[in-house]
């Protein structure tokens, strides 16, 4: 009782004398990386049909703005406490506020949420998973199950083409565990062309899964159908 009664007053400490300010506006935030009126702005949860292996893909939150800066920041600086935030974000959503398609699928039994592994090399490089640090907090009712697992290294997509980016993904991922007669949801910090998710999903379905579907905690603007 004392040590909570000290994380309180420290937590009352911090709001006084460090006030967490909105990353996008600069206004104070309760939680996460923004204000309510910012977080409006940017989550737009979006939901996209299915392509190849890939049976769909839900987005919460639009890349673009201060949410860009974020994830830049947390992938080429390594700066995890920015991802911790962006946590906080994901977990205020919750799975209620996920794309209803992808509610419904969670109705379903033998459904597994899996993360897309990061390369061994920046992972030992940043000294975190991304996908794992945003997604840690989803309803404990529906754990992560790491069953993905990267069998060699990738050059980093941002500078590739589309052919490219599904050249670059052919063959890296493996199946860690038994997935026969599951429905699969694989989740990520970010959906741009599909590339990753649908190696992915691939993989996935070759090792007996029976529907994969996507999560990005946010989607690129060209799929939002939007001009930067």
């Amino acid at each position: 009782m004392f040590i909570r009664l000290i994380k309180k007053w420290y937590a009352l400490l911090l709001s006084v004398f460090w006030a967490r300010k909105c990353a996008g506006c600069g206004q104070i935030s309760e939680d996460g990386l923004f204000c309510s009126v910012c977080r409006e702005v940017l989550l737009q949860p979006l939901w996209l049909s299915g392509r190849e292996a890939l049976d769909g893909v839900g987005m919460l939150f639009r890349y673009n703005g201060a949410l860009k800066t974020a994830l830049q920041n947390v992938k080429f600086k390594n700066r995890r406490d920015i991802l911790e935030l962006l946590a906080e974000e994901c977990c205020r959503i919750s799975v209620d506020g996920w794309p209803e398609f992808l509610r419904n699928i969670l109705s379903k039994r033998d459904v597994m949420i899996v993360p897309i592994p990061t390369s061994r090399q920046r992972t030992r490089a940043r000294g975190f998973e991304i996908p794992l640090v945003l997604f840690k907090n989803t309803d404990a009712e529906y754990c992560l199950t790491p069953a993905l697992t990267r069998m060699r290294e990738t050059v980093p997509q941002y500078d590739l083409s589309p052919q490219e980016r599904k050249m670059n993904l052919e063959d890296c991922f493996a199946v860690t565990q038994n997935v026969t007669g599951k429905t699969v949801i694989v989740v990520d910090d970010i959906f741009t062309t599909g590339a990753t998710m649908e190696e992915a999903a691939q993989t996935l379905k070759n090792a007996g899964a029976v529907e994969v579907y996507g999560l990005a905690f946010c989607g690129s603007i060209e799929n939002y159908g939007q001009i930067q």
